[in-house]
């Protein structure tokens, strides 16, 4: 995804298709939320970003590239 993408993303609110994350949630967190994606109409899930779409980042980027 290109910065300006996520930017673009970031800026909306959050909606059936579009959830922001703080933290890396664990791992039955991220498949009930793909889950919910895959059986609508799909979506994005955007860690690093609190609602509101004030972009805060994640502590261990190794961390959250792992799940």
């Amino acid at each position: 995804m290109e910065p300006r993408e996520l930017r673009t993303l970031v800026a909306m609110p959050e909606s059936q298709v579009l959830e922001f994350k703080t933290r890396v949630p664990s791992p039955s967190m991220i498949a009930k939320q793909l889950s919910a994606f895959a059986n609508t109409s799909g979506g994005t899930l955007i860690v690093g970003v609190r609602e509101g779409g004030e972009i805060v980042g994640v502590d261990d980027p190794a961390e959250a590239r792992e799940v």
